[in-house]
């Protein structure tokens, strides 16, 4: 008697799991309809007959009212500059806005948002280290949007930052942050879709500003970075600020980041020593100090170290994943990772397909479906990632049907997903249907354009297309 291969077994028993919810689930979507290729789940050899796949005739993307809502921001692509006109400044301010990825291709997602002070000089640098973090199977950080503030010049720029003092000296910090929390959050908030965990981050007088704010507002931010803060300002004033705040803060905790380069204190240690001492519940602070940095290059590696640090857990390596003793418990981790920063993302696909590598032989069919219907139930986002590796690894083993139902589940919930089309059209080519795979890779390549995916990808759709137009 033959035995079937373990593969075919994993996806025999996955397709119970698939029959009961992910259809059902695909009833509940509201994603616009696009001129989409179908999926067809015959085999290469029933496709005499009718192989033939018949394009749609609704509207292309761009003309669907529904998508078009979605992606009204798009006409400025993922790097945006805005103005805005502040009411508490009296003056109009520019900010810049970097969008992740996969905004317009998942708008069920939201995203923290990262405020920098200093936008006009370190947006480009940051908002491309923080794609870096997050981009990939295996992300370190979840994706997130950027927003850099204009300073409007040096000498605006500095008024801003310094607190105020007595008889109308020092600066206007305090107005500042009121216009950041009440006028440019508001519109963040109004025109993308922020998760509402936001981020602080500024350096030298910029983090002066950062740690007033945490003292003077703390509920403003859930998370504050300050890189190498000018603490020595007006002789050190700061500190007095700081030890009254220290014995009266009861808030929630907020997380703190300090760092220090190759420099002179900056008088950092001196707010490092109280914090120390003190111990405040309502600051869970950590400080670094990166001795082979000057003052100008610590920003990256600064930034980087707070932001791996505040998102860990987000990446779980294989060595890590085999320390947990079943899904459920990666599910619960990631389930109060979710809830914790309020977001609405799909995990790493790097979890599914390390889960599915460490599992015995024995145990991979009971095993994967298990993790399909948990992710079916409690992490939805994640399950065309799933899907789309499930149906790789059966077209791998030919097991072209079952790979055409979990295509087709993911075809159903969001044909306007560029992956999906892309799996699609890897489906197709493997059973040499090549005018269907060619149709597919158009309209993932299509799709990943007006969702303004970036370059690096936009070539690999390019080349898999011209592939398949070579073969035939």
């Amino acid at each position: 008697m033959a035995v079937p291969g373990i593969k075919g077994i994993i996806l025999t028993l996955l397709f119970s799991a698939l029959a009961a919810s992910a259809l059902g689930q695909s009833a509940d979507s509201d994603q616009p309809a696009a001129d989409v290729v179908p999926v067809q789940t015959e085999s290469a050899g029933d496709q005499a007959d009718d192989s033939a796949v018949e394009s749609s005739e609704e509207a292309p993307l761009e003309e669907e009212p529904e998508a078009q809502a979605m992606a009204e921001p798009q006409a400025y692509g993922f790097l945006q500059s805005h103005r805005l006109f502040s009411e508490t400044l009296d003056e109009e301010r520019r900010y810049n806005i970097y969008l992740p990825a996969s905004y317009y291709a998942k708008p069920e997602y939201n995203y923290p948002v990262l405020y920098l002070i200093d936008g006009d000089y370190n947006f480009l640098s940051i908002a491309g280290m923080v794609e870096n973090l997050a981009k990939g199977n295996n992300p370190l950080i979840p994706e997130m949007i950027v927003v850099g503030i204009s300073a409007k010049g040096i000498a605006r720029y500095r008024n801003n930052m310094q607190p105020p003092l007595p008889l109308g000296k020092g600066g206007d910090a305090d107005d500042f942050l009121r216009f950041i929390n009440e006028e440019l959050k508001t519109e963040i908030n109004g025109k993308y879709r922020s998760s509402g965990f936001d981020i602080l981050e500024g350096q030298s007088i910029g983090g002066l500003f950062v740690v007033n704010s945490l003292f003077a507002s703390s509920d403003s931010f859930s998370a504050y970075i300050a890189i190498s803060p000018m603490m020595w300002w007006e002789d050190y004033r700061m500190e007095g600020k700081v030890k009254d705040y220290l014995k009266k803060i009861k808030a929630p905790a907020k997380k703190l980041y300090l760092s220090l380069a190759n420099e002179p204190r900056m008088g950092v240690y001196g707010l490092v020593e109280q914090l120390d001492r003190n111990r405040p519940v309502g600051v869970d602070w950590d400080f670094k100090h990166f001795t082979e940095e000057n003052h100008d290059s610590v920003t990256l590696p600064a930034l980087r170290h707070a932001l791996k640090d505040l998102f860990q857990g987000w990446y779980i390596s294989y060595k890590d994943l085999a320390a947990y003793e079943n899904f459920e418990a990666v599910r619960e981790h990631y389930l109060a990772y979710l809830k914790r920063f309020n977001l609405q993302q799909a995990i790493p696909a790097f979890t599914y397909k390390a889960l599915m590598h460490q599992y015995p032989e024995e145990e991979k069919a009971e095993k994967a479906a298990s993790l399909y219907l948990q992710t079916t139930q409690h992490l939805p986002l994640s399950l065309i990632d799933l899907r789309n590796h499930l149906a790789a690894l059966a077209i791998k083993e030919k097991e072209y049907d079952k790979a055409g139902e979990l295509l087709q589940a993911s075809f159903e919930e969001n044909a306007n997903d560029f992956t999906v089309q892309q799996a699609i059209s890897k489906w197709h080519r493997a059973q040499k249907q090549l005018d269907q795979a060619e149709e597919a890779a158009v309209k993932a390549l299509t799709l990943a354009r007006q969702q303004q995916q970036r370059d690096w990808l936009i070539a690999i759709l390019e080349d898999e297309l011209a592939e398949i137009q070579q073969s035939k």
